[in-house]
């Protein structure tokens, strides 16, 4: 009897130490159920933030893109008024000796022809001074506008930093998270 009554002790002793270890397993299952859904929304805040900073890095790419066309339209339209100048001084330059020749009395027939070619010289002149206020024009509109890029390359390039960051925030969170990933 004793031996039963011994028995039954040291079973109901190791029933406890089941039970406790089962309570154990449980709440040790949950906490890992916890920390593994804990690990799977950092990593899908990850591929989150990936997919943001590859947003982000395309825009920034296509906007570098967007103001090398600016500069490039800016350049040119600086050329064409800088051109248009040039030949709106080298047209001035030949009214300006028309009109000499005029004054120092040249002959009738050659007065009329220099009237005639300094009104077309006028029109000319007029067409000159035309383009080279548009192209102007282009040139300052062009300028704006790289400069207005420009500044959103910046906050672009200010915006990809800052999700860069917090990509690697996020990161080092989740490879610590998984470090202390229980097994």
């Amino acid at each position: 009897m004793k031996d039963l009554s011994a028995a039954r002790q040291d079973a109901a002793a190791a029933n406890e130490r089941a039970e406790a270890a089962d309570g154990l397993m449980r709440a040790f299952q949950q906490q890992l159920m916890a920390r593994t859904q804990q690990v799977a929304a950092w990593q899908a805040a990850l591929a989150e933030m990936e997919e943001r900073e590859s947003t982000a890095r395309q825009q920034l790419a296509e906007a570098q893109d967007r103001c090398g066309e600016l500069e490039m339209r800016a350049r040119q339209a600086e050329r064409v008024a800088a051109t248009a100048q040039l030949r709106l001084e080298r047209l001035l330059e030949e009214a300006d000796r028309e009109r000499q020749q005029q004054q120092q009395g040249a002959v009738a027939e050659g007065e009329q022809r220099g009237q005639e070619g300094g009104r077309g010289a006028d029109q000319e002149l007029a067409a000159e001074e035309g383009r080279a206020r548009r192209a102007a024009a282009a040139a300052a509109a062009a300028q704006e506008e790289l400069s207005r890029n420009r500044s959103a390359l910046e906050m672009l390039g200010r915006n990809h930093d800052r999700l860069h960051e917090q990509l690697a925030e996020l990161r080092t969170k989740v490879r610590a998270r998984c470090a202390h990933k229980p097994t």
